[in-house]
């Protein structure tokens, strides 16, 4: 699994295109689905090891929400705290885990 990682709007989608052939069959966007998991109580960390052992050729991106302001309200901290844990997690599972700014990936793992 490859787990690429940056800030919104910096072209994490376009690296992979660019670099994965056909990576938009293999694309599965982290942050957007842990929102739905959280509101449903389950675990996302045991359904993500599933995923990963089901499709190793999986291409997880996730947009990076850690570096910015700290949010005001309670419920967008917890948030931001939960989907920070399962980005660690997703970097531990990776095979490899590239950050993307500016449309430039760097490998860190």
């Amino acid at each position: 699994m490859i787990f690429i990682i940056g800030g919104y709007s910096q072209g994490k989608t376009d690296y992979a295109d660019k670099r994965f052939k056909n990576a938009r069959d293999y694309i599965f966007y982290l942050d957007e689905w842990a929102k739905e998991i959280f509101k449903q109580e389950k675990d996302p960390v045991e359904i993500l090891k599933k995923m990963v052992k089901d499709d190793p050729n999986l291409i997880i991106i996730s947009t990076e929400i850690g570096c910015g302001i700290v949010p005001i309200d309670e419920a967008t901290r917890l948030y931001r705290k939960k989907l920070g844990r399962l980005q660690c997690k997703a970097a531990e599972l990776a095979d490899e885990v590239i950050r993307v700014t500016c449309g430039i990936g760097v490998k860190i793992k």
